[in-house]
């Protein structure tokens, strides 16, 4: 049997899946880890952003693990199969078990295409990659002419096998990620490092006050302010390690709350669409902490920060307990003490204290940028603790 040079075509855009997968885990681990650069090659415009998928819940398939690897294990699965498919006596099955999967691998693509249009309001470069190699596959298995099961039937044991060694090929590569790029964290030496670079900045004066929103004892040693934006992703990550930190220091750690909404809409910094529903969010954080709901609306923004969308911010903060009526009055309240204020006096703070990305901490008032993994904050707790 002559092998058709679509098989060869099929094994080609196979490995460039497996490279787009690989790729994407990469990155993901990086972002949770606290390694990624704020500014990624692939994040092109707030509408073509990277970080912003891989921060995302969305990039999440099964117990943390990134949908990535998935893709990664799939497409070796996949090229696994192009491989046996030449061998003349399995060709048939082969050809039906590429088509099979090329067809779930587009249905998969259209719905998180739908995701990212609808819901993260975001593309990624790498994942609309997957996309095109998921339809060149399809059309490449077409081309193989499958045929259909009314003219040979199905033969059970080669198809056992086909999906024993496409099951052991996608589960290989996913633990082989975890462990390969999960580990690549931080080492002792390097943690140190960052440790003493951050308690060698100047101790800068914030303006904290009972008011602020807050987590955590008002007698806590250490006081983490942070300048944060509810609908950025590094800030989401930033608060889940906050709150382990908090887990960990229950008495020790206290998080002070700053709003510093990457929107032009009322941060005079911004000059670019960005994040379009952040300074509605704090405002509504703000007032929630007035009402005394502040930890219940600040984890169900950060827990569901997709569903951040014009108008929604105040229905999200209502479905936590803030009662609705006096939510309205407060957002739409213009006195001088009103939440739109206390907003802007929040961001005037961070612009003087030159905060230009969130999130950006100060540790007793010791400046920290961006996200970085629990053992950092652990040993910067550390080491403030035994001063």
């Amino acid at each position: 049997m002559k092998i058709p040079k679509t098989l060869t075509l099929l094994s080609i855009f196979a490995l460039i899946g497996i490279g787009f997968g690989v790729e994407l885990s990469q990155h993901y681990y990086e972002i949770r880890s606290g390694l990624a650069s704020f500014h990624s090659f692939c994040n092109i415009s707030s509408e073509m952003n990277c970080d912003r998928i891989a921060a995302s819940p969305s990039a999440e398939l099964l117990f943390g693990l990134p949908l990535s690897s998935f893709v990664a294990g799939w497409y070796l699965a996949f090229f696994v199969i192009t491989l046996i498919a030449r061998n003349r006596f399995w060709f048939r099955e082969c050809a039906r078990a590429i088509l099979l999967m090329s067809g779930v691998g587009v249905a998969f693509s259209i719905v998180y295409f739908l995701v990212m249009a609808t819901s993260l309001h975001t593309y990624c470069l790498f994942c609309l990659g997957v996309d095109v190699v998921n339809v060149a596959v399809l059309i490449g298995a077409l081309v193989l002419k499958p045929e259909g099961l009314s003219v040979h039937k199905p033969e059970v044991d080669k198809w056992r096998k086909i999906v024993g060694v496409g099951t052991v090929s996608l589960v290989a590569v996913v633990i082989a990620l975890k462990v390969v790029l999960d580990s690549v964290s931080l080492s002792s030496a390097d943690i140190t490092e960052h440790v003493d670079a951050a308690l060698s900045m100047p101790v800068l004066p914030l303006n904290v006050t009972d008011s602020d929103p807050a987590l955590g004892p008002k007698d806590a040693p250490v006081t983490i302010v942070e300048f944060s934006d509810f609908q950025c992703p590094y800030c989401r990550i930033g608060a889940m390690i906050m709150k382990s930190i908090q887990d960990r220091y229950p008495t020790q750690v206290r998080v002070v709350f700053k709003p510093f909404p990457m929107d032009q809409s009322c941060n005079r910094e911004i000059d670019h669409p960005m994040h379009d529903s952040a300074c509605e969010a704090a405002r509504v954080g703000i007032c929630a902490n007035r009402l005394g709901k502040f930890e219940a609306v600040y984890e169900n923004f950060f827990e569901h920060q997709t569903d951040i969308v014009p108008g929604s911010a105040a229905e999200m903060a209502v479905k936590q307990g803030v009662d609705a009526g006096q939510l309205k009055s407060c957002v739409d309240s213009q006195d001088a003490n009103s939440a739109n204020s206390a907003l802007l006096k929040s961001i005037e703070e961070g612009i003087a204290l030159s905060v230009n990305a969130t999130p950006t901490f100060f540790v007793n008032g010791h400046r920290v940028e961006g996200v970085l993994s629990g053992p950092f904050w652990d040993k910067l707790v550390d080491r403030l603790l035994k001063k």
